[in-house]
């Protein structure tokens, strides 16, 4: 992937225990991942876009390059534009470690 051809910057995070004031600890913090330059798209086919729609919701198709040091998991969060997703599906595009898409729905 070359990156000139990203279009967008994508945090990834991942779901952490904050300490409350008391010194005991509270689920429910979020700390970054990886941050990362992205190709997005939004999942416009409608037979593709109704595998993962629900409420009108337009999935978002994350492409980034593939990293070997980091691994994606579902229970993360994607943070684009102000916006927090979640990952329905993370897929190495070929097999030879060079990309991975990332399909997100908005996160309620």
């Amino acid at each position: 992937m070359r990156a000139g051809g990203n279009t967008g910057h994508i945090e990834i995070m991942y779901q952490t225990s904050i300490k409350d004031a008391g010194g005991g600890q509270m689920p429910g913090g979020q700390a970054l991942y990886w941050a990362t330059s992205v190709r997005v798209y939004t999942i416009k086919n409608k037979r593709d876009a109704e595998s993962y729609t629900t409420n009108l919701e337009e999935p978002k198709e994350f492409v980034m390059r593939y990293r070997p040091d980091k691994t994606v998991q579902k229970n993360m969060i994607v943070k684009y534009l102000n916006t927090e997703y979640t990952i329905q599906s993370i897929t190495n595009t070929d097999d030879r470690n060079r990309e991975l898409v990332l399909v997100c729905l908005t996160l309620k």
